[in-house]
């Protein structure tokens, strides 16, 4: 116990010198040394019950060093199903824990089966190219834009919500709201989850 009260002694004494030397009158400084010493004898104490020799570690920067209360939770809204599985799909490509083994990602084939399962997202260049580069297709008597198709093409619809859990062996898709790291949206479903539930 004689650690602990070297200490607070030297707790004590810290503080009354940096008070003294901020201009503070003599009940602060007493203040001051009280409550270091108090955090001192706290930190001893916690440490002996840890099982842990007491030591004091000051910190010089001031980054936040706490944990927070939940995982971050990134929210990506997407305007229709087949842009969120494209977008899926491209973070499935570029996530380490997807590859490898076959069962690494979880529900691929109801992912599949709702989002589009990607044949229809290849940029394969089409018949109705002119010299300049601009591709267009007619449809109908109408002249369509590329673009337009191609953000258009499969699942247009945007009543949608999926979560995705990222862990290290894994990923798994359709995680509840709360537990999911990725949130994939149309950005009324959030309005409107928030409205009812």
């Amino acid at each position: 116990m004689d650690a602990a009260k070297a200490m607070e002694r030297e707790a004590a004494t810290e503080a009354e010198t940096k008070a003294r030397a901020e201009g503070k009158d003599g009940k602060a400084v007493k203040a001051e040394a009280k409550k270091a010493a108090w955090e001192a004898k706290k930190a001893a104490l916690i440490a002996k019950r840890k099982g842990k020799k007491a030591t004091r570690v000051m910190v010089e920067d001031d980054l936040p060093r706490d944990q927070g209360f939940v995982r971050p939770t990134v929210l990506i809204l997407v305007p229709m199903r087949n842009v969120a599985g494209r977008v899926v799909r491209r973070l499935l490509q570029l996530c380490p824990a997807a590859q490898g083994r076959v069962d690494a990602v979880n529900k691929l084939d109801r992912f599949a089966d709702d989002f589009g399962d990607g044949d229809s997202d290849d940029d394969s260049p089409e018949n109705g190219s002119s010299e300049n580069g601009s591709k267009r297709k007619r449809t109908g008597g109408q002249w369509i834009p590329e673009d337009h198709e191609r953000l258009f093409r499969g699942n247009t619809d945007d009543h949608f919500r999926l979560g995705i859990k990222v862990t290290k062996a894994s990923v798994r898709l359709y995680v509840d709201f709360f537990g999911s790291d990725v949130l994939v949206s149309f950005f009324y479903f959030l309005v409107w989850a928030r409205q009812f539930h």
